[in-house]
């Protein structure tokens, strides 16, 4: 039996409340009190007034349960392909945080359902986190019209802070912990009204991980995206070279699913370095260094280590189950390396995080990161470190 600290309770406001346990008898007493009979413990209406019922039948008529069941549907949301192009020039220098910023307005700037079915939020962040340029577009939401008081006031700024009803942006203040019962509400919005919300947040510190859905996994991926769920995206303010590529069509599908090739491995690879994070271009410019004295050198983009590592515990654990055809993303990527090709793991995160690549297909790994945190310094120091 747990702790009863509350009205009337024998350990109520006692210092020890939260290990305090009720005796027997005392729990018997309560019992008593509460006028819950011996064995009707579960029963739904036990020690209240009135017969179940009538308790069931005014139940029944409350406008909450009146219309029924309550959990609804929503249609997907297709993504046009006008939205669907990189706002990234080839060789244009730009952070993942910029880019951030660029994706939404490109979207903002459309008229599709996509950019209508979006609502953001942030606590205090908003400009810093470069959704300026959205908010500038698809306004602050408020239950009605108010005017941008800078601009009323002739005090400038790039920012136009109109608030409206249609507005799609929900400024927060210093509130962390709202944006999370925001963003889980708002992203439950087709179960709960049958209306489909794309809910994104943005905030400095990594509060958010990952939500997964529930139900049966893709057997592309062997993760449960079909459902649903969340995304946390790490981004960065480093601006980085964008790179060009190789033509590519599954390179999109590729990033989502966790890892894609930035420079393909040849038949007698040596080594490969798989890099996530803001140490791309070192990872680049150590296989640049290394391709003379290493066979066939291939660099691998690891965007989410978490995806990339669920997938591959999923397909493992189906194939466990009978389904030999199960293959992940992770499998197919390192499955055609040879066996004695080792992999560099390098990540500006703990080591361990990228380590288990070696146990995918048995290659032997040499894994690199940082096991002590705080530092702060130029690019080349913390590299260094």
């Amino acid at each position: 039996m747990g702790r009863l600290d509350g009205s009337g309770g024998v350990i109520a406001g006692h210092k020890d409340n939260h290990s305090g346990l009720m005796t027997s008898a005392q729990m018997q007493v309560f019992q008593e009190q509460m006028r819950v009979r011996q064995g009707r413990e579960w029963e739904r209406f036990e020690g209240l007034d009135g017969s179940a019922k009538q308790i069931q039948a005014f139940l029944d008529s409350v406008p909450f349960f009146a219309k029924g069941h309550r959990r609804y549907r929503a249609e997907r949301v297709d993504i046009p392909q006008t939205v669907a192009v990189s706002p990234v020039a080839v060789r244009e220098e730009i952070s993942t945080q910029a880019a951030f910023g660029r994706i939404l307005d490109v979207i903002g700037k459309s008229d599709s359902e996509l950019a209508a079915r979006i609502v953001t939020t942030s606590p205090d962040v908003t400009i810093s986190t470069n959704l300026g340029p959205w908010v500038n577009r698809r306004r602050l939401f408020a239950c009605r019209e108010l005017a941008d008081v800078f601009r009323d006031q002739r005090i400038p700024s790039a920012q136009k802070w109109d608030f409206s009803p249609q507005g799609q942006h929900i400024e927060l203040g210093i509130a962390e912990m709202n944006v999370f019962l925001l963003l889980g509400a708002a992203g439950l919005s087709h179960s709960l009204f049958g209306e489909r919300l794309l809910p994104i947040g943005t905030l400095y510190d990594p509060f958010v991980s990952r939500g997964s859905g529930e139900g049966d996994p893709d057997e592309r991926t062997w993760l449960r995206d079909e459902t649903g769920g969340s995304v946390y995206l790490r981004l960065s303010t480093r601006q980085i070279e964008q790179p060009g590529r190789k033509p590519n069509p599954h390179f999109a599908q590729q990033v989502i699913d966790g890892a894609t090739w930035l420079k393909e491995p040849g038949p007698n690879a040596d080594l490969i370095i798989a890099y996530q994070g803001t140490v791309a271009t070192e990872a680049v410019a150590a296989a640049g260094m290394l391709a003379d004295r290493r066979r066939d050198i291939g660099v691998l983009s690891i965007t989410s280590a978490d995806r990339l590592n669920a997938g591959w515990q999923a397909a493992q654990r189906e194939r466990a189950r009978a389904n030999l055809r199960a293959l992940s993303h992770a499998e197919r990527l390192l499955g055609k390396l040879p066996r004695h090709c080792r992999i560099v793991t390098v990540i500006d995160g703990h080591p361990a995080a990228l380590s288990w690549l070696g146990g995918v297909m048995g290659h032997k790994t040499v894994s690199l990161g940082v096991e002590h945190f705080g530092q702060t310094g130029t690019v080349k120091d913390l590299y260094r470190h």
